[in-house]
């Protein structure tokens, strides 16, 4: 087993039995909690959590950190509601949406870039890009929060068989990630370079692509959350890629993935750990606890995984 992981079915089975307890206290000490509507009000922000969750486990699990998140988000949320039209129909939606992912694709390979070619520490890197592209994201607004054109809005509100659309689609980009990472060539190739990459470089893998590859995937992942967000919230604050920089990094520890990385990580556990986080924050709301509480929790079970995963590897 991996210093500082679970493997991957104890890693789904122990955040499944996390969240399955985080349920059952709600239902004792806040039934409004689990309530339908306060459920099916949480079931898109537990969509654009996991989705944002998948790019910085691909970084973390490249022995990386991605604290770009807030700016990568934020802009894809800015580009589809500021820059078309109020009255753009269904295709402009999908070609800026698509402007959107990409914009957000290139933040994250130029994270790559400065990590990866450059040598650039991947804390200090990633901040950096995320100070530049919070000031496009407030410059491409004109710091002033925009409505979506209707199509964008429509799609926050749809239903497909009376269940939202945006979960829904978050469902299988989760699928898909997860079966591109255990079953495809590329999915072990990332993983391999991720555990050793001298021995991947023996074996005549692309190292240093894999883990562009890894960051620019990772950028994109954010823009279909920015999307999905903005859609969701309508009108989104020019700032809302903001929580998701904490939350993304405690998602992925809390599903018991290795906070340090280079090691095989679980896709699923930490789809299901952005469902666990979620419902956590909406608990501590519904007893009557301040929005503070929220990232004081997320952040002692980022400290707490960071402390384990280091007496672990001091014991290795």
């Amino acid at each position: 087993m991996s210093r500082g992981a679970l493997p991957g079915f104890g890693r789904v089975g122990a955040i499944l039995t996390a969240t399955a307890l985080a349920f059952a206290v709600g239902a004792v000490v806040a039934p409004s909690s689990l309530s339908s509507a306060s459920i099916w009000g949480m079931l898109p922000l537990v969509a654009v959590l996991s989705i944002v969750a998948l790019g910085q486990h691909l970084v973390i699990q490249q022995r990386g950190l991605d604290l770009s998140v807030a700016g990568a988000v934020s802009v894809a949320a800015v580009i589809v509601t500021a820059m078309p039209d109020r009255a753009a129909g269904a295709g402009d939606v999908v070609l800026w949406s698509a402007m959107a992912i990409g914009g957000a694709c290139a933040i994250g390979l130029l994270n790559g870039v400065l990590v990866v070619l450059l040598n650039v520490p991947a804390l200090i890197a990633t901040i950096g890009v995320n100070s530049l592209f919070t000031g496009v994201a407030i410059w491409l607004a004109g710091g002033v929060p925009r409505q979506g054109p209707r199509p964008l809005v429509a799609l926050g509100r749809a239903e497909v068989l009376s269940l939202p659309v945006i979960p829904i689609l978050a469902l299988i980009i989760v699928a898909v990630t997860a079966l591109a990472m255990s079953r495809m060539v590329i999915g072990r190739n990332l993983t391999a370079v991720a555990v050793n990459p001298a021995t991947a470089r023996l074996l005549g893998l692309p190292v240093r692509s894999l883990r562009l590859a890894a960051y620019a995937t990772a950028g994109a992942f954010y823009g279909i959350a920015g999307v999905l967000l903005a859609a969701h919230l309508a009108t989104p604050s020019v700032l809302s890629g903001l929580p998701y920089v904490l939350a993304s990094v405690a998602a992925v520890v809390v599903a018991g993935n290795s906070v340090a990385g280079g090691a095989p990580a679980s896709v699923v556990a930490t789809a299901i750990g952005a469902l666990f986080l979620t419902y956590l924050g909406q608990l501590v709301l519904s007893v009557g606890m301040p929005v503070s509480a929220q990232a004081i929790t997320q952040a002692a079970i980022v400290l707490i995984s960071a402390v384990i995963a280091a007496r672990a590897g001091g014991r290795g």
